[in-house]
């Protein structure tokens, strides 16, 4: 707005240029992720939301839905909160874990200081169950690009990008549909995998920072030549 680039006076053309990630680009691995991070079993899911912890964000609809699996499925299961939060939030999940008897399933991370891109390749599931409005999400993209699965709700722009061929969308703030595609995801990983292998080639036609860079350029050179 203060650039004057959207001044509705000077004839400039409006234009929505997507965020991009790098494509085929060595992640950056110096860190203390394995650490964080880890498999106690090769039988065991890591599933992961990387979101700071706020209540619209939907952490406490993940740990309802959790809830309400089947034991055998729960056991296959760990989940990360990855980012920080609001303190009184914090308690406020790890309370409603504790009455749940769920202290085994769930990890809090706090924030971790490395490239986002290397925490979602840890997981086997990303997870974003925003239950009002989301912008873009980045981390979405990331994981996109580097294979990981993705379960989402359908709200902001996550549909602009995300459908049912490239990812498993549902409804926010729906504790059941949260349940099944959990249940779906350990039945069927192999689906979801392939999906995640899909979902690559939407990444490299519309959302590489090459392309992020070459629409910033023309945009630029249409409006200010």
């Amino acid at each position: 707005n203060k650039s004057n680039l959207l001044d509705k006076s000077s004839n400039l053309k409006d234009s929505i240029i997507y965020c991009g990630v790098p494509i085929n680009q060595k992640i950056n691995d110096i860190s203390n992720i394995d650490s964080i991070i880890y498999k106690n079993s090769k039988d065991i899911f890591l599933l992961g939301m990387l979101s700071r912890i706020e209540s619209y964000k939907g952490q406490e609809d993940l740990i309802k839905s959790f809830s309400k699996l089947p034991k055998n499925i729960q056991n296959k299961l760990k989940i990360y909160f990855i980012g920080d939060g609001n303190k009184e939030e914090v308690e406020k999940l790890k309370k409603l874990i504790s009455l749940k008897n769920l202290e085994n399933y769930f990890i809090f991370t706090g924030y971790i200081d490395c490239e986002s891109t290397l925490i979602v390749s840890k997981l086997d599931l990303l997870l974003s169950l925003t239950r009002t409005f989301e912008g873009f999400g980045l981390s979405i993209v990331e994981a996109m690009s580097v294979g990981t699965p993705v379960l989402a709700t359908r709200v902001g722009a996550i549909t602009e990008y995300l459908n049912q061929d490239n990812s498993t969308l549902i409804e926010a703030n729906n504790i059941d549909q949260i349940t099944n595609a959990l249940n779906d995801f350990v039945i069927n990983k192999a689906l979801w995998d392939t999906r995640a292998e899909f979902s690559k080639n939407t990444i490299m036609k519309k959302f590489t920072s090459e392309i992020m860079a070459k629409n910033y350029l023309n945009h630029f050179i249409q409006n200010l030549s």
